[in-house]
Formats: structure tokens, sequence, C-alpha cells
């Protein structure tokens, strides 16, 4: 509950895509995609990812471990946009996080060789969690 509003989500509203775009749940064919589009949105105008998230062998086999970490989860679903005026292929994408249970709220990261510099991490992402449930409670959002 926040500000006395009372929030809830219903899997049965339908939302409509843009003209030329399809919006549908992400399967783990997606997941090169999903690393292509990341790289794209991020690395292409911004030195500072560049050097968080190069791209190389492992840091690229982390974040494939991390969005297929993602579609399997319980916890969170991934969306892709297709752009069908390009047959198809992959514009966009986003996770959405579930209400779950108090104590089932974190996500662990992949071990898949990579890792953030401990500092940089715990400034961009220490307290993550506590901020998460002390801002959103258990209701849907978005995540990455």
């Amino acid at each position: 509950m926040v500000s006395g509003k009372k929030f809830s989500c219903d899997p049965s509203i339908l939302h409509n895509p843009p003209v030329g775009f399809a919006v549908r749940e992400a399967t783990y064919d997606d997941i090169p995609e999903l690393t292509r589009v990341h790289y794209a949105a991020f690395n292409e105008g911004y030195d500072f990812w560049k050097d968080l998230a190069p791209e190389d062998a492992v840091t690229r086999q982390w974040l494939e471990s991390h969005w297929a970490e993602g579609i399997s989860s319980n916890k969170t679903k991934t969306f892709v946009v297709e752009d069908l005026l390009k047959g198809g292929r992959l514009a966009a994408f986003k996770r959405w996080v579930l209400p779950v249970q108090a104590d089932n709220q974190s996500q662990n990261p992949p071990k898949a060789g990579y890792k953030y510099p401990t500092r940089l991490a715990e400034v961009l992402w220490g307290g993550g969690l506590k901020n998460q449930i002390e801002i959103m409670g258990y209701r849907p959002h978005l995540s990455e």
C-alpha cells in the first residue's frame, strides 16, 4: 500500500503495441538477441557501459546467463518487442518483476565468471532489495 492506494495486477488486461510491432514473452531462443539489444542500447552510446559491461566473451556469457535466469524465474516475466517491418527482429525487451512473498524478493545473479568491480557494484546496486521492498512493496514493477 502506497499513499493509501492499493495496487494489484490483472494479467487479463491486454496491451496493444504500436502498428508494426508485436510484444510476446521471451524464450531461450531470444537470448543472443537480448544481448545484442542490450549492447546496442547501452554500449554504443555510453562509454561508462563499455567499461562496466564490455563486449567480451566473459561479459556476454554473464549477460546470457542473466537473461536465461530471468526467463526461467517464477519471480519475473521477460517480454520482447519484435519489429514486424524488419522480419520480426527484436527491437526491445523488458523484465517485469512479479509480486512474491517477502522472503523471496531477491534475484540471485548468475555465476558465469563475470563480476562487477566491488565498489562500483555497491554504489550502483547496494541496498537494492531493501529499496525495492520499501518503494514497490509487493506489486509488480519493471526492472532492468
